[in-house]
């Protein structure tokens, strides 16, 4: 049975949580995983993986999925930031010991792959990702023409599954960004 610590506060200031996944056995030596959530920087939450905190615990990760700020209101390097604040939090808890920064790995969806691509190369943590968009840059200056929207096929009329999905890329990209400017 999963034991599971909700809305644990690592950041005071803007009221940043995590909520821990335990497995049933715990030792010095249990992997500890940060699981990152997706959401193209303006949705998703902790909450919405919650059932891969408990598939990860019960294959005895001690799981946290942090939640991060995100835009409109917040953008970059806000969540970036976050996930910095996040590891150093974690780092010096009560949750790990003085070594076990080599006991940590982390999987990223989405967006959080890329939040889990900035750690890994900050802390070099093992790391998965799902889906992470990494050359902003580049794809926004390539991109130009690209209208962005949230709902493409109804907002805009798309009908091509690949211009539907320009379109959503290149919205959540703007969102967390504040701006197009490549």
């Amino acid at each position: 049975m999963v034991v599971i610590k909700k809305d644990i506060i690592y950041d005071e200031n803007n009221n940043l949580k995590t909520d821990i996944y335990f497995p049933n056995n715990t030792n010095s030596q249990t992997k500890i995983l940060i699981f990152w959530h997706g959401g193209g920087w303006f949705a998703g939450s902790k909450n919405d993986v919650k059932n891969w905190g408990i598939k990860l615990a019960n294959a005895g990760f001690m799981t946290l999925i942090p939640d991060y700020r995100l835009a409109p209101t917040f953008t970059f390097p806000a969540a970036h930031n976050d996930s910095k604040k996040f590891v150093e939090w974690l780092l010096d808890s009560e949750y790990t010991d003085d070594d076990d920064q080599q006991n940590i790995v982390q999987i990223g969806a989405s967006v959080g792959g890329t939040q889990a691509l900035y750690i890994a190369g900050l802390y070099g943590f093992p790391t998965v990702t799902w889906s992470a968009s990494v050359d902003f840059s580049n794809w926004m200056k390539n991109h130009q023409k690209v209208i962005p929207s949230r709902y493409g096929a109804n907002e805009l009329h798309l009908t091509d599954l690949h211009d539907i999905f320009e379109s959503f890329y290149k919205f959540f990209v703007m969102t967390y960004a504040g701006k197009d400017d490549p």
